[in-house]
């Protein structure tokens, strides 16, 4: 038997190792919710224990991207332990710097009976603040759509309750930007709203289509934006939806 266990070393063996298997999302259901509220981000974990055992020194670590401040201190916290059933939950609100991105992503970490360490991750998610830190720059649309030709996009298409709705939500919300088209073709029962505009701080250029249609369940937002910088792009896109609120 030795002699066996001997060679086996040498030469090496066959007999492959199974991969070491992730433990813990099994035990618990994990939800992550990101909402704006003015300039600030709030971020939700929601932890609910699927188990039938306790868990122990659940431990919830947010990690937040440069240049946002952790307002009240609670991206690194302790929840205690969690009974079957149960759900913790715990907010944090962040405070950008300025027109700021980047991917914000955690971790869970629990023990369960006999002292075994569980490690669950928290999805990435991109954030950011763009709004408040943008100015109108004047563009007709022959320029827009020469300037716009040159940048790359990213775009997403919402439900809304209605297209008056929309329209005077994105006028008051994006007040700070040029307006180049704002169309309400009624015989389409439709409208085009476009705008033009800069980042304070990083001097890109940035521009916004909205094309609201009429549908079945009162309407449909297409959002298009453009811009050097394609996180900016994205974070703006997410502003916008949030604007024109849930279906």
């Amino acid at each position: 038997m030795a002699t066996n266990v001997m060679l086996g070393l040498f030469w090496g063996s066959d007999e492959k190792e199974e991969p070491i298997k992730p433990f813990g999302p099994e035990l618990v259901e994990l939800e992550r919710t990101v909402l704006k509220k003015g300039m600030d981000t709030e971020v939700t974990v929601s932890i609910t224990n699927v188990s039938k055992m306790w868990l122990e020194d659940l431990h919830v670590k947010i990690e937040v991207p440069p240049g946002f401040h952790d307002k009240y201190n609670t991206c690194d916290i302790d929840l205690g332990d969690v009974r079957p059933t149960d759900t913790v939950t715990n907010t944090v609100t962040l405070h950008p710097s300025g027109c700021i991105t980047g991917s914000l992503s955690g971790t869970a970490t629990f023990t369960v009976v006999g002292g075994r360490k569980a490690v669950v991750d928290i999805p990435p998610k991109l954030i950011g603040s763009c709004t408040p830190y943008l100015t109108t720059i004047l563009v007709n649309e022959e320029e827009f759509t020469g300037m716009t030709s040159e940048l790359e996009h990213v775009g997403e298409e919402v439900d809304v309750e209605s297209i008056d709705d929309a329209v005077g939500a994105l006028k008051k919300g994006l007040v700070k930007l040029n307006i180049v088209t704002s169309r309400r073709e009624e015989e389409s029962s439709g409208a085009t709203l476009s705008f033009s505009g800069r980042e304070e701080m990083t001097n890109n250029e940035i521009f916004l289509t909205v094309v609201l249609t009429e549908s079945d369940k009162g309407g449909t937002a297409a959002i298009t934006v453009w811009c050097k910088d394609l996180d900016m792009a994205s974070v703006l896109c997410g502003e916008v939806r949030e604007m024109l609120g849930p279906a």
